[in-house]
């Protein structure tokens, strides 16, 4: 069999980002403020590498490998010190495809991947419950509640299989079942 002209090709990338922000959030009866609550200047930066190989392996073969490495930084100067700090996470996504035809102008696909969501960085460093403790000191009662921790990043697979088609001139149409696994959470969706 005679390989495909176009062979491989190969992508590198990079990506950065950097947000600063302050959150204040205040206590309000009737729209009136009571008191702040919590006030936080975040930090938050990230950066990603990621590499790409699509290769045709004959007319009708083709398949699309990835990876992509993720670093993110944050820190939270919050007026409650027990709720400021700073973390620093990485993670890895790898990606794959297969992909058959076309054949009368359809193909089919299957993938897998894996991917993330960042959470809000307050959540990650957070361990007293800013409102809950303030309202206990008004009263006065010195309880500090506390406040678990959230996962600053998240990582989800995914699973997809479907079809491609553009056998009727001009429109192009896509059936597809896939999975997405969020951290534990399965859903199952069909789309067309």
């Amino acid at each position: 069999m005679r390989r495909p002209r176009d062979f491989a090709n190969n992508t590198v990338g990079f990506q950065t980002r950097n947000d600063d922000i302050r959150l204040g959030l205040a206590e309000t009866t009737d729209q009136v403020e009571r008191f702040t609550v919590r006030d936080d200047h975040v930090i938050e930066s990230s950066a990603g590498v990621f590499v790409e190989n699509r290769t045709k392996w004959l007319d009708y073969l083709r398949t699309v490998a990835g990876m992509r490495e993720d670093i993110f930084y944050g820190s939270d100067d919050s007026t409650l010190a027990a709720n400021s700090g700073s973390l620093v996470r990485q993670m890895n996504s790898p990606k794959g495809s297969l992909i058959l035809g076309p054949w009368h102008d359809t193909e089919w696909y299957a993938s897998a991947g894996q991917g993330f969501h960042s959470n809000d960085f307050r959540g990650a460093v957070t361990s007293v419950d800013a409102l809950a403790t303030e309202i206990n000191q008004q009263q006065g009662n010195s309880t500090v509640v506390s406040q678990g921790k959230t996962p600053l990043l998240t990582k989800a697979s995914g699973y997809e299989t479907g079809f491609r088609t553009e056998i009727v001139p001009g429109l192009k149409a896509t059936a597809a079942l896939f999975v997405l696994d969020l951290a534990g959470i399965m859903e199952l969706t069909a789309r067309f």
